[in-house]
């Protein structure tokens, strides 16, 4: 896929241009966000020469991205979330579900959660230094604001014992929601990390829609931990998304709101 080929490389060029290599002595504070892109993006810097000498300190966002760290051998750290706070993140990567765009260069909001790890996304991405989180993706998941009315999915990640106080909220906000059912093996909803369940909750909207208003509002339903808009933390940290297009340019784009 040449579009995700040319965002993971672009990506990684904006890793390696904050991080001196022939410091070894320099510790890399990276979040990594779950997905697809991310696990192409850990793939590629793996066979880096860039990083030699150097040991990263990783704040992974769920038990899979865990997984391919331990699994491609990184020299690295894998940090305890507990410690965020302690110092600020150098880089945090991460892809997303759906980039809602303004004009050529702005995006208004990114929709993630398809994966279920949307809570340490957020919270980690919040530990990021401004201008140091970046957001990849192809185009095919790129949507304007500015082409009258859409319909886009938003996850949210619930308490169980909330669900129908949850789901009659959502649906007084005049959106139709399902619960995220578990493919393969397992019957049930699907349960995240945090053994929580995920609602998908479809909204409409336009270039009025205000994405950091709707992001905390539902955030603020009860039973509601973590809402899958990323607006207002993404304009919060300065945060630039990197597109892949079809004939194998990047896209850069930064919040409409900065």
């Amino acid at each position: 896929m040449t579009e995700l080929r040319a965002v993971v490389e672009a990506a990684g060029k904006i890793f390696f241009k904050h991080f001196d290599a022939s410091n070894a002595e320099e510790r890399i504070y990276v979040g990594l966000g779950t997905g697809k892109t991310v696990s192409r993006f850990l793939e590629d810097i793996s066979k880096s020469e860039t990083l030699k000498g150097q040991e990263m300190r990783i704040f992974p966002t769920s038990s899979d991205t865990l997984l391919l760290i331990l699994n491609l051998k990184l020299n690295a750290v894998v940090e305890n979330l507990l410690s965020l706070g302690q110092s600020r993140l150098g880089f945090h990567i991460d892809g997303y579900d759906t980039v809602i765009t303004r004009g050529e260069d702005k995006y208004v909001a990114l929709i993630k959660g398809g994966g279920g790890a949307l809570t340490l996304e957020k919270l980690v991405l919040s530990h990021c230094e401004a201008g140091k989180a970046c957001f990849i993706g192809v185009s095919s998941k790129k949507r304007s604001a500015g082409d009258g009315k859409g319909v886009v999915s938003i996850p949210l990640e619930i308490l169980p014992e909330a669900m129908a106080g949850v789901q009659r909220s959502l649906e007084l906000r005049k959106m139709q929601v399902t619960l995220r059912a578990s493919s393969g093996g397992k019957a049930g909803p699907v349960v995240t990390d945090n053994g929580l369940w995920l609602l998908d909750a479809q909204m409409s909207f336009d270039e009025s829609t205000d994405w950091i208003t709707i992001e905390q509002d539902l955030q603020a339903i009860p039973g509601v931990l973590c809402c899958g808009i990323f607006a207002e933390s993404c304009r919060e940290r300065e945060a630039v998304v990197l597109v892949g297009e079809e004939d194998g340019s990047v896209s850069r784009l930064c919040s409409h709101n900065i």
